[in-house]
């Protein structure tokens, strides 16, 4: 399964998002993954991204998932765990995470107010558990510096 299709897959199958990671041994490397709550979760991702290919019909997509499945790592995250396919490495030029379009926007157009207002959000979704990406979190670090900034020119 090619890192597209995988990114996809993922993306399709309810509330979950894929993400790049690298994993031990893979000495920077990034490839496809995705944050999970716990280890319990696990079955319940892997039953939603099957029964939203059987809804599709995308058999061929489904034959290849389940092979894919075979070959899962994972590494524990605190309270969550990220399942990641060493073999599937992360497509360049394709940015990760929920809150990436809107940091890269909050960049390009800076209003302190939206800024804060995003930095809030943000701060909300991982008291929820949502887990920031290695990207979002290099833009957050940014418009984190460019408030900063901002506050003492004011």
């Amino acid at each position: 399964m090619d890192a597209k299709t995988l990114i996809e897959t993922i993306n399709d199958a309810g509330d979950y998002q894929a993400r790049s990671y690298s994993g031990r041994g893979m000495y920077g490397e990034t490839c496809v993954g995705v944050v999970l709550e716990n280890r319990s979760s696990e079955g319940e991702f892997y039953a939603d991204v099957v029964s939203t290919l059987v809804d599709d019909e995308a058999w061929d997509t489904l034959r290849e998932f389940c092979d894919l499945m075979r070959k899962t790592s994972s590494d524990s995250m605190g309270l969550g765990i990220i399942l990641y396919w060493k073999r599937v490495k992360w497509p360049e030029g394709v940015k990760t995470g929920r809150y990436y379009d809107d940091l890269e926007r909050a960049l390009e157009n800076f209003d302190r107010k939206n800024a804060l207002r995003l930095s809030d959000r943000i701060h909300d979704a991982e008291a929820d558990g949502y887990e920031v990406t290695d990207e979002e979190d290099t833009l957050w670090a940014k418009l984190t510096d460019r408030l900063e900034s901002n506050e003492e020119t004011e």
